[in-house]
């Protein structure tokens, strides 16, 4: 298994593929100087000339051929998935993941299906296919913990971390990798390549989060382990390190290390770290006020996108300046080529995967590019209708602009008698019952009288207590605190309040969070944010849109309409 391990740490982040014969396995004839080896002999052969694909081949498909005359299972999984890292042909690799995995379900393995799923997922990742590549590594982390396999929970997770990055989600990512980074610190000894190229990830993270203090903690511990330069790690860091200089506004340190590095970052197999180089070095010249410089730069992506897709969000970022220089100049023709290059990665980002797109597509969205390319050819065609498209303009402006003041009018309206139905109401605590609670469908809801009425006073208690506003309340959270569990507890503030458990505290915040502010002067000086943490939301953002849900007004303005009062 040493060897499989090796292969493991390096496919963790490493779209790597050394490709051997295509040779059909049935064709393969063991050679005779083999027919006497063992498996472990086998792969102990296969670890010592894995650089050499040749024959690395032999060996493992000596190994395949004992496992299928033995009808060994997980041997042939074993052997399958290992074969699978060599082949240049994608259905190929992927054929051979397929079997490997039908091979070892349900064989109660600890390392099988679960290796296969890994490979899968990295294949998918390296194609830029994230939705299929989680799937894959959610599988891998069902098998691993299913059976207790704390190395591979852990390798699966930091896929799953990156691929959360990699569509926007940050936060979540985060968490992954704050916790892998604790689980590489705990280990007395730590694989190098495997720790560095965690720590890129969470410096990457960080970076992409703004935080940049944080990002440079990561990036120069990843850089003093990484000097080997082990699988370009060492300049990825660099990389980062370079984003970073940028976003502090020091162009020519970023410069420096972008140029000292991209040569580098260019032999990668995965060259969206060359992509991201040549981005920064043309955003660095744009704002330096060298618009040439900037578009070569651009363009070479432009290059190298037309080659091969890179779904990364710097590549539409280039269509967008190199469209923005465009309409500068007053070039026409290339301003059609650019949206037209918009629109074709837009396209191939949403056909391949939907939630990347949404995520990539954050200036120009399909109908506005459309809109835009037929704008520019009435206008190249069309130069006698200038008076009419004017007017025809005129008279839209003009609808749109008393479209907008009748809005505002009614708006403002709306607002005010929302405002003063929730002056009128008066949220007040409830007082313990003093008998039981009838209900007519005790039947229906599955628990005795007595349970619900147990509950339902403690509900009540809650209510009185203000416990409602304390953080990170959960069902579990609070079927813990009321000695229950959290099905009997849903289906007590389902029947009794009408709602699920998150809306039943989130309706109590806000209920309480307006009379306080019709109350309490002082609290009406909080900022949103600090009455959101107040009140138990663990954002602004969060606490705003709920407060609007419930009430139809956002907390902003119902503390403005208080104050002027």
């Amino acid at each position: 298994m040493n060897k499989i391990k090796a292969l493991l740490f390096i496919t963790i982040f490493f779209s790597v593929n050394k490709s051997i014969s295509q040779e059909n396995i049935k064709d393969f004839t063991v050679p005779d100087s083999l027919k006497s080896k063992n498996y472990d002999e086998f792969l102990g052969e296969f670890s010592k000339n894995s650089e050499d694909t040749i024959r690395a081949s032999i060996y493992l498909k000596s190994y395949l051929k004992k496992a299928l005359y033995d009808q060994d299972s997980i041997k042939m999984a074993r052997a399958y998935t290992i074969l699978s890292y060599y082949q240049d042909s994608d259905q190929r690799r992927l054929s051979y993941l397929n079997k490997a995995i039908l091979l070892s379900k349900g064989q109660k393995n600890k390392y099988f299906p679960v290796l296969s799923y890994i490979y899968m997922g990295v294949f998918y990742k390296g194609n830029w296919k994230y939705d299929k590549a989680l799937q894959s590594f959610l599988k891998a982390l069902e098998y691993a913990k299913k059976y207790d396999n704390h190395i591979y929970v852990h390798y699966a997770k930091c896929n799953i971390g990156t691929i959360k990055n990699k569509i926007g989600k940050h936060e979540e990512a985060l968490e992954i990798f704050r916790e892998a980074v604790a689980l590489e610190d705990q280990k007395k000894e730590k694989d190098s390549i495997t720790y560095a190229e965690i720590l890129y990830s969470i410096s990457e993270v960080f970076s992409n989060l703004k935080k940049l203090d944080s990002s440079n903690y990561y990036t120069e511990k990843g850089l003093k382990i990484s000097r080997n330069n082990e699988y370009g790690i060492h300049s990825k860091l660099q990389l980062i390190k370079a984003i970073n200089l940028f976003k502090k506004e020091q162009y020519d340190q970023a410069s420096q290390v972008i140029h000292r590095i991209k040569k580098e970052l260019y032999v990668l197999a995965d060259k969206e770290e060359w992509i991201r180089a040549h981005f920064y070095l043309g955003k660095i010249k744009e704002r330096t006020q060298q618009q040439d410089s900037a578009q070569y730069y651009y363009q070479k992506i432009d290059t190298f996108f037309q080659s091969k897709i890179y779904a990364i969000h710097e590549v539409r970022d280039s269509y967008v300046s190199l469209l923005s220089m465009a309409k500068t100049k007053k070039n026409k023709d290339e301003q059609l080529l650019y949206i037209k290059r918009l629109l074709d990665f837009d396209s191939t980002v949403s056909t391949t995967n939907r939630k990347l797109s949404e995520k990539l597509i954050t200036e120009y969205d399909t109908q506005q590019l459309l809109s835009e390319k037929q704008q520019i050819i009435r206008h190249t065609q069309q130069k006698k209708n200038l008076y009419q498209r004017l007017f025809t303009i005129f008279i839209i402006l003009f609808l749109l602009t008393s479209s907008l003041v009748l809005y505002q009018y009614f708006k403002r309206k709306k607002y005010q008698k929302r405002f003063e139905k929730l002056i009128r109401e008066t949220y007040k605590k409830r007082e313990p019952i003093e008998q039981e609670t009838s209900f007519t469908s005790i039947e229906e809801i599955g628990m005795s009288q007595t349970l619900i009425t147990e509950l339902s006073e403690k509900l009540i208690k809650f209510e009185k207590n203000e416990g409602f506003l304390a953080p990170n309340i959960t069902t579990t959270v609070l079927a813990k605190k009321f000695k229950t569990n959290n099905k009997y507890l849903s289906k007590v503030i389902h029947t009794t309040k009408g709602k699920k458990v998150n809306h039943y505290i989130n309706d109590l915040r806000i209920d309480y969070t307006v009379e306080r502010l019709k109350n309490d002067t002082i609290f009406r000086a909080y900022t949103v944010k600090a009455i959101a943490s107040e009140i138990g939301f663990t954002n602004a953002e969060s606490f705003s849109k709920y407060f609007h849900k419930k009430t139809g007004l956002y907390p902003s303005y119902f503390i403005k309409k208080l104050n002027a009062s």
